[in-house]
């Protein structure tokens, strides 16, 4: 059988399955590269290995997927809420431990460890490394986080990104508005 008849097919296979399980919701699980082979745990349970097909329950689930790349532990991990009988695809992107553990700190609200992932993703984005628009959507989220957090310096760096139109549409009332809060602290 063709490769492209299994894509065809995967949603009237697990349509079918719902009819068995109705309280049951299907999850494609997708990596490339480097990635692909990692360990699929769905709340803490072995599931398989990336890329995969899995049913999960309806409701809210903690999706973990981990591979050892040359000595070093990479991660990936996401809650993934579904309602019954949903079909879901989730592109899994391993990152270090190390970044990991700054990602969880940053969405948490420490300061610092958002800062450090905005210079990271600025670096990534100078140096043309990686996805660059995933890259400017994530500098732009920390830049925001950090310029609500009252940081001077995101908000100069947010009012720029609108007056240049950087990841966003340009808007000079928008960039002024930042510059503005930047020079009141």
């Amino acid at each position: 059988m063709k490769p492209g008849y299994l894509a065809l097919l995967f949603p009237i296979f697990m349509l079918s399955a719902f009819n068995a399980n109705a309280a049951s919701s299907a999850l494609r699980i997708a990596c490339e590269g480097d990635d692909v082979g990692a360990e699929v745990l769905i709340n803490g349970k072995f599931k398989g290995e990336c890329p995969m097909d899995v049913q999960v329950p309806a409701g809210t689930s903690k999706l973990l997927v981990q591979k050892k790349v040359d000595d070093q532990e990479r991660m990936f991990e996401q809650d993934i809420r579904m309602g019954e009988g949903v079909i879901k695809k989730i592109e899994v992107k391993l990152v270090s431990k190390a970044f990991f553990l700054k990602l969880k700190e940053a969405e948490a609200g420490n300061i610092k460890s958002m800062s450090w992932l905005q210079a990271t993703y600025r670096s990534y984005i100078l140096k043309g490394e990686g996805d660059a628009k995933y890259n400017e959507e994530q500098y732009l989220k920390w830049t925001r986080k950090l310029a609500e957090s009252g940081k001077g310096y995101a908000m100069f760096d947010l009012g720029q990104a609108y007056q240049k139109g950087k990841g966003v549409e340009k808007n000079m009332d928008e960039a002024n508005r930042w510059y503005r809060r930047g020079f009141e602290i």
